[in-house]
């Protein structure tokens, strides 16, 4: 019978990356134009990003990066993007 003998030590590591998605409606003035929509939105943080601390804190984590077409920023840890419609979106 074959003897083992055990006396090195080998560490096993892992990295699991998780992200949360999640996506609220804000109201925004008519008269806005499309290009002005970032600003006006940055301008009015305090009026939504309570429900979105809320919002975040309650998702689930999903598996993965959460990169798509939407989402691009591979080497930031977070990402905020807005849209109005399919033409008019971008990044906060």
């Amino acid at each position: 019978m074959e003897q083992k003998h055990f006396n090195m030590k080998v560490k096993i590591k892992t990295r699991q990356v998780y992200h949360k998605m999640l996506e609220v409606t804000v109201d925004v003035p008519s008269t806005l134009k499309p290009n002005e929509i970032r600003d006006y939105l940055i301008g009015k943080e305090e009026d939504w990003i309570d429900n979105v601390d809320e919002l975040i804190y309650e998702s689930d984590f999903i598996p993965g990066l959460g990169l798509d077409e939407e989402f691009v920023l591979r080497d930031q840890a977070t990402e905020w993007v807005y849209e109005l419609n399919q033409t008019h979106k971008g990044h906060l």
